[in-house]
């Protein structure tokens, strides 16, 4: 059995960083909702714990996170429930750590992982955090235990935390690079235009053009963030974008490239026709017409506040 001490905190009632230096995450297919938790609380040590399936998703995050942390990773079986809690159970008996200095993040994992670290949690009597992350907002609820029962300690809004580079790298993809290439016709102007525009609004410098050497079919037009919401945009004159360029903008948002949590978006000078309106809701991405002529380069002011309102409501202001 584990001697139960209680959890430390400051007279504010804030979660003392200093005595929960060591963080329990559960890894599952996307790492934001185990960074996000950790750039917050700043433990000491992370610990990852993973199946044999989020392997690789785990080695990105301590890639990321190894320059302030001591990173610590242990495999558990991601759906045998008393077998992942004995293994969690051994390894934590195994480093010594006493249960005042965890806090167990329950967001990510699978389903019975995420229950094998409730249930040691609610014995040790460890604090424990989960991470809401919808309408633009990243909720942090954080739990500690009061004669046996669990209760809400605090619930803190995450502001920004990361940057367009930790995101990239936090999903492996830290090869990536700016295409330099400049065309001189009407689709680059609206391009910058759109760019310039974003950069006003957005929480730093968009990422333009961005490639990947190990993955060179792909291409992002625009890359922006907004808190800790990430959007990449496709920006297309012209005709019609056909499935094509859709299926182009959809692709790199998989779980196993960008992740679920990025926000799609489909830039246009024109007007998308109705059978490829129902493919864009098919595929959750956000349509923005801008059909006013540039003025001095510049999106006209009509067209700018449609494309802040539109993007500002997907990723939060």
């Amino acid at each position: 059995m584990f001697t139960v001490r209680p959890l430390i905190r400051k007279s504010s009632g804030t979660l003392d960083k200093s005595e929960s230096k060591i963080m329990i995450c559960l890894v599952g297919e996307q790492p934001v909702p185990n960074l996000l938790p950790i750039r917050s609380l700043m433990p000491q040590t992370v610990v990852l714990i993973m199946s044999n399936r989020t392997a690789n998703v785990s080695e990105n995050l301590k890639n990321l996170l190894a320059a302030k942390h001591i990173v610590i990773e242990n495999p558990v079986d991601a759906y045998d429930l008393p077998k992942a809690q004995a293994e969690l159970e051994s390894f934590i008996k195994r480093n010594v750590w006493n249960p005042e200095q965890l806090i167990f993040n329950l967001t990510g994992g699978t389903k019975p992982m995420s229950l094998a670290a409730f249930c040691l949690a609610r014995e040790m009597k460890a604090a424990v955090t989960y991470l809401q992350s919808e309408g633009g907002k990243s909720l942090l609820y954080t739990y500690d235990w009061q004669d046996g029962n669990l209760r809400l300690w605090q619930r803190e809004e995450i502001k920004s935390l990361l940057t367009l580079d930790d995101y990239l790298r936090a999903y492996g993809r830290d090869d990536y690079f700016f295409d330099k290439t400049i065309k001189n016709d009407f689709g680059e102007l609206f391009e910058t235009a759109v760019f310039e525009a974003l950069k006003i609004f957005c929480d730093e410098t968009p990422f333009r053009n961005v490639r990947f050497k190990s993955f060179s079919h792909v291409e992002l037009d625009l890359v922006f963030r907004i808190g800790n919401q990430v959007g990449v945009a496709e920006v297309k004159t012209g005709k019609e974008p056909n499935k094509t360029s859709i299926d182009q903008l959809n692709s790199p948002t998989h779980r196993e490239f960008l992740g679920t949590y990025t926000k799609k978006f489909l830039i246009l000078h024109n007007e998308l026709g109705s059978g490829n309106k129902k493919l864009t809701e098919a595929y959750r991405i956000s349509v923005i017409e801008l059909k006013d002529s540039l003025i001095d380069g510049n999106l006209s002011q009509g067209d700018f506040d449609l494309l802040k309102e539109r993007i500002t409501k997907v990723l939060g202001s």
